[in-house]
C-alpha cells in the first residue's frame, strides 16, 4: 500500500524570513499572512532557524511596564531572556529547526509535530534547502479522504494482503472514513492482522470489525484424557 508522504501534502510556496530581519518585521510577516511561524533562511535557502508566535511573545511576556525585560535569572530561562532581548530574528529563532524531507511519511511528520510541540514542519532538500512548509492542518488533511478512495484501497489492497485470497467474501462499508468489516474468514488469526492493516489506510478514521471465523487457530485445543 501506497504511503502518503509530506510532497503530497506540504505547501510550496512558503514565507521566509532573514535573520537580519527587525522584530516588527517578522510580527508583521505573521499577522498579514495568517500564520504562526516562518522559516529564517541564508543567503542560499538553507534553513537556519524558526521564528513563531511563541518567540516572539516573550518580548511581552518578560517586559515590565517601564520597558525592562524581568524574565527569571537561571539557566533554565536563559534561552527565554535571550529571545526578550532580541531585534531580530537572528536572536528570536529556535535553532537548529527541526526539519523533514519531502519523501517523509505524513505520519512520521504529525510524530515529530506532536514531540516537539510545534505547529509546522520546514521541508528540505537533502542539501538542507527549503523547499516547502507542512503544517498541522496540512496533516490532518488525510482524514478528508473521499469514502471510495479509501473503500478501494482497503478492498483490493489491505484485505487482499492481508486475507491471502479475495475478499469478496468480507462486506466493506465506509462512511466518513470509518470503516466496517462483515463477514467470514478462514481463520480467526487473519481479522486482528486484517484490522491492523485497514487502520494503516491513509484517511481511516476508526475500524467496525464484525467478522466471523471458519476456523479458531487461536485458543488452545484441549486434547483428551
Amino acid at each position: 500500500m501506497r504511503r502518503m508522504t509530506v510532497k503530497d501534502v506540504m505547501t510550496h510556496d512558503v514565507v521566509t524570513t532573514s535573520p537580519e530581519t527587525p522584530y516588527q518585521d517578522v510580527l508583521r510577516l505573521l499577522t498579514e499572512r495568517r500564520i504562526r511561524g516562518v522559516p529564517v533562511v541564508d543567503e542560499r535557502r538553507k534553513v537556519v532557524g524558526i521564528v513563531t508566535e511563541s518567540d516572539l511573545l516573550f518580548k511581552e511576556e518578560y517586559h515590565d511596564p517601564a520597558g525592562t525585560a524581568v524574565p527569571p535569572d537561571d539557566a533554565g530561562h536563559r534561552g527565554e531572556r535571550a529571545k526578550a532581548a532580541s531585534a531580530t530574528a537572528r536572536g528570536l529563532m529556535s535553532t537548529p529547526a527541526i526539519a523533514v524531507t519531502a519523501d517523509v511519511p505524513v505520519a512520521r511528520a504529525a510524530r515529530l509535530i506532536t514531540e516537539y510541540r510545534i505547529g509546522q514542519l520546514p521541508v528540505t532538500d537533502p542539501n538542507g534547502r527549503l523547499v516547502g512548509i507542512v503544517a498541522r492542518s496540512d496533516l490532518l488533511r488525510v482524514f478528508l479522504r473521499p469514502d471510495k478512495e479509501i473503500h478501494d484501497e482497503v478492498v483490493h489492497e489491505a484485505l487482499a494482503y492481508s486475507l491471502w485470497r479475495s475478499p469478496g467474501e468480507v462486506e466493506v462499508r465506509v462512511h466518513d472514513g470509518v470503516v466496517g468489516l462483515y463477514g467470514r474468514v478462514q481463520a480467526r488469526s487473519l481479522i486482528p492482522i486484517a484490522v491492523r492493516l485497514v487502520r494503516s489506510v491513509e484517511g481511516v478514521v476508526d475500524v467496525v470489525e464484525e467478522l466471523d471465523y471458519e476456523r479458531d487457530d487461536v485458543s488452545p485445543t484441549l486434547s483428551p484424557d
